[in-house]
Order: structure tokens, then sequence, then C-alpha cells
């Protein structure tokens, strides 16, 4: 393919919900600002939109968009566009697409929306194909490199964040000059991604009259603000709910304390860099992927323990002009970062470099096996946690509330999707045997 000829690249995604649809738009966007050499887009939806926006924004934008009817007219599309992206989150449905693509010749690129350091972690079969394979943090590079060494995985690996566009972010508003610290969390507040024991790091500060506001959709109605009564501080979390505006809500915070579990799948962590963006001072647990975005002391504050986060917001409270130098600094650190360009041009030059190759077969099943719940088993931390025939052995502690969910690639997600897959049935039985004592234990 010269460089001259027009060439079309395929989205393949299970849906355009949460942080993809708005990646997806990122590109898409960046094509109308850069048109040279821009592709026609088209994007594939393994499942029916559940929300209509990103459908509505990526159409405006020029890119078709379509959702799966049959797994021949998914093997057409492929095999008719240049290059095939595979936006890859472990989704029941991506396994499935693979394996009926086993035997077309395409070009493919992944591009991982989870970061891969613990369940639901990214499959080795990623590894053995010869495809470009784009992680979305340093982190997960840093454990991929760690386990399989420099030059041990077939096709090149990137990273490239899914966050892009905070160029465009609203400025930040300036923010009172005096009072203690106003204090919020912006995203998930289920236990697999939120912090467990969010409430209990809370408590453990003493800080009088402590209280946080909740921004995001309460997946457990009920379970933080019973947790906070149990807790004897009623008042500490106020849940609102899903948020519509959030640069708006964004300004009335100065700090937001934003504690996750230590095994979250998140890997972009869009609502951090939404926060930093304006200018609200971010506190994180010491995880990998929230290390990476913040820089302690200077963008923001790492926190080990409760009482490293006490000693946080008695400064935050105490020094108003250091916090807001400080949510200044991480605002201009992510507008600067985070860009369009950035992305459109690190996506271009993969791009590029793929148009040069031949097309390539790769048989999945034999990377993967050909039966869902060995797509479900190369996910694991533990191979040895699910065995056909056999009661999962659940991880103990913060790990196990990943394997409860009823999506993001868990047993009862692999179950739903493959309902003829008896394997799967049982294990997604066995594990809702223990979901609701789970969760009463966490409380």
């Amino acid at each position: 393919m010269t460089r001259r000829q027009a060439w079309s690249l395929l989205h393949i995604t299970p849906h355009l919900g949460g942080g993809v649809g708005r990646a997806l738009l990122s590109l898409a966007e960046g094509d109308r600002l850069w048109p040279q050499r821009a592709p026609a887009r088209t994007v594939l939806c393994l499942e029916p939109p559940e929300k209509s926006e990103a459908v509505f924004r990526l159409r405006e934008l020029g890119v078709a968009v379509r959702t799966l009817d049959t797994p021949q007219t998914l093997v057409e599309m492929a095999r008719a566009h240049d290059v095939v992206q595979c936006e890859t989150w472990n989704h029941p449905l991506m396994f499935a697409a693979l394996a009926h693509l086993r035997q077309a010749p395409l070009r493919m690129v992944f591009w991982c929306h989870v970061s891969g350091l613990h369940f639901p972690r990214l499959p080795n079969a990623l590894w053995q194909q010869p495809f470009p394979v784009v992680l979305t943090a340093p982190c997960s590079l840093s454990a991929v490199q760690a386990s399989l060494g420099d030059g041990l995985t077939r096709g090149p690996v990137h990273v490239i964040s899914s966050a892009a566009g905070f160029e465009r972010w609203p400025v930040p508003v300036e923010r009172p000059g005096a009072g203690p610290a106003r204090l919020g969390y912006l995203g998930s507040l289920n236990l697999a991604k939120m912090h467990p024991s969010y409430a209990e790091w809370l408590v453990a500060t003493a800080r009088p009259g402590l209280r946080v506001e909740l921004l995001g959709d309460e997946v457990m109605p009920g379970w933080w603000r019973t947790r906070c009564e149990q807790l004897g501080h009623p008042d500490l979390l106020t849940v609102k709910g899903f948020c519509q505006d959030v640069p708006q809500a964004l300004k009335q915070w100065d700090v937001m304390i934003y504690l996750l579990n230590p095994f979250h799948y998140g890997t972009a962590e869009i609502a951090l860099l939404e926060a930093m963006a304006s200018g609200v001072v971010p506190v994180v647990g010491a995880n990998p992927c929230e290390s990476d975005v913040v820089s302690h002391g200077d963008t923001g504050w790492v926190v080990q323990d409760p009482a490293e986060l006490g000693n946080v917001l008695a400064i935050c409270d105490a020094e108003v002009s250091l916090r807001k130098r400080m949510g200044a600094r991480a605002s201009e650190w992510v507008r600067d970062t985070f860009t369009l360009k950035r992305q459109h041009h690190a996506f271009q030059a993969i791009h590029e470099a793929l148009l040069d190759q031949p097309r390539q077969v790769v048989d999945w099943p034999v990377l993967v096996g050909d039966q869902p719940w060995q797509w479900f088993s190369s996910t694991l931390s533990d191979p040895n946690a699910f065995v056909p025939g056999q009661s999962p052995v659940l991880p103990r502690g913060d790990a196990l509330h990943a394997h409860l969910e009823r999506t993001k690639g868990s047993v009862h997600h692999f179950a739903r999707c493959f309902p003829r897959d008896e394997t799967l049935q049982a294990w997604s039985r066995a594990v809702s045997a223990t979901r609701h004592e789970a969760w009463t234990q966490a409380a």
C-alpha cells in the first residue's frame, strides 16, 4: 500500500460505554484536526449500545457505527478493512469475535483498556501473536516486562493513554482563600474499584467535621450509607449519584480523596485526570496506576495508610496557598500531557507501520482455547483457582471483589454471554453463593 492511498480502519468494540466511547471520540476528533492520512473509520459494536450519545457524536464526526448481527458480517467487515483495531478489556464477546476471525488474513492492533496488573489479566495470547499491543498505562508495560522480559513478545508493545483532549478542559476556577479543604470523590463506587475500607481510612484520620461527597453510579444502593452508620459516622459520606456536569461539580472541591481497591482493574484513571485538570488536588493510594499519574508532593499526594492521609489532610487544611499551587501544577501537567495531538500522532505511527506489513492469519483458538471457559481462564491471576468440575478457590480480602462483579470480565459475565457452557455456569453459581456473604462481611 502506498502512502498516497486512502485506507480504512475498523474498530471492534464490545460497546461504546464509559471510557472506550470517549477514547474513540478522541481518535475521531484527531482525524478532523489532522486529516492528512486519516482513515475512513468504522466502529463495529459486538452488542447494542445502551446509550446513544457516543454513537451520535461519532457519526457527527464522520465515523460509521454498526452493531454486529452475524459472525459472517464480522468476518466480511474485518477482511474489507486495511486495519482492524480491537478495543479490549477482556469482555467475553471479544474472545468470541477473535475465534470467528481465526481464518481471516488481517492487520490488527489491540488497545487494552484494563491494566492487567490483577484480575482480569491480559491473556498470554496477546504476547504470542505478531500484531501491536497498545497499553494505556506505563505500569502495565512494566508488569509485562517484569513477567516476560524484554523482547519476549512477538509483536511490538506501546503505551498510549485512552485519555486525551484535556487541553480543552475548562480552566480551573479561583477557589476560596481560607478554610478547610472541601473534599470529594469522583468515579466508580463499586468495591472492585473504590477502596472497600474507604470509610475506615477517613474515620481513622480523626479530622473534625470530616465530610466527603461521592459522585458516581451507586451500584450497591445504600451500602456506603450503611457502612458509615456502622462506624458511627452517618454523615461521613454523601452519595450524589451519577454526575452530568463534571466540570461544574469539581468547582466545589479543593481536594479529591481518590482511594482505590489495591487490586482494581482501572488504567487510564480519567476521573482522576478530570479532577487534576480542574485544579483539584488529588490524594491517592500507593497503587501503580495512580502513582503513574500523581507526582507526590508536586501535583498531589500518594499515601500509604490512614495516618499519612490524616497528615496530608491537615496540611491541605492549614496551607491553602500550598494546595492552590499544587492544584495549578496538576492542571498544567494534565493539560500538557493528555492532548489530542499526542494521542493522534502516536496511533498514526503505529497504523502507518502496520500498513506496510502483509496481512497475517492468527488462529486464536490455538492460542487461547476454543471453549468459553478456557477464554475466561486465560484472564486469571491464578489459573488453578478455577478448575473444571471443582468449586472455585476465590482470593481473600480486597482481591475478591473483582470476581463478584456482574460485568468487567467476571465469571458471571462470561456465564451470561455463554449460557451453554456448563463449566462457566457451575463456576458462576458457586461464586454467587459467596457474593452476598462477601459484601456483608465487607460491611
